[in-house]
């Protein structure tokens, strides 16, 4: 069921041909590393500009988007290079193919719409809901996966952040 990647055989061309958008992989893997570099460095000397906690021994407002920035950034790093790597190479011929672009467009519809009405759903109703709404637009039918993957996550960010750090959300 999932054609979104593809070799690059005369039979996967012609079934990808009916696609909107085809990509060379390596290519859409450099190009998203390369963006999700620059957005973490940004995000990471933002995070620098934050202050110092009053207790030495407490994660301050600074430290956990500091330590967010610094995976982000070397996870990011290693694919654009990686994908670099690829692309060089030139023995992978994968596709990505996105057939369906009114799915993206609802994913970021929904999105923004969650954003909007955090405040009102909290920031675990929220997660759980954007979560539901994404993978429902993007193709996501099985009751158990809609169900159970929203409640883990909304789940997970309070274990995290409640439980683990201490950080209660409003």
């Amino acid at each position: 069921m999932n054609n979104s990647i593809s070799s690059g055989t005369t039979e996967d061309n012609q079934s990808l041909s009916a696609g909107l958008v085809k990509i060379s992989m390596p290519l859409l893997e450099l190009l998203g590393g390369a963006l999700i570099t620059m957005v973490s460095g940004f995000y990471l000397y933002e995070a620098l500009q934050l202050p110092e906690p009053f207790n030495a021994k407490a994660v301050g407002a600074g430290e956990f988007p500091l330590i967010i920035g610094v995976v982000t950034l070397a996870c990011a790093l290693g694919l654009t290079i990686l994908s670099l790597v690829k692309l060089i190479s030139g023995n992978t011929p994968e596709y990505a193919s996105f057939p369906r672009p009114g799915y993206v467009a609802l994913s970021i519809a929904a999105l923004i719409a969650v954003v909007s009405f955090m405040e009102i759903l909290g920031a675990f109703g929220s997660m759980a809901i954007l979560s539901f709404m994404v993978m429902l637009a993007g193709g996501e039918r099985r009751i158990g996966y809609l169900v159970s993957i929203p409640v883990v996550l909304g789940a997970t960010i309070h274990v995290v952040f409640v439980l683990a750090l201490g950080v209660y959300f409003p």
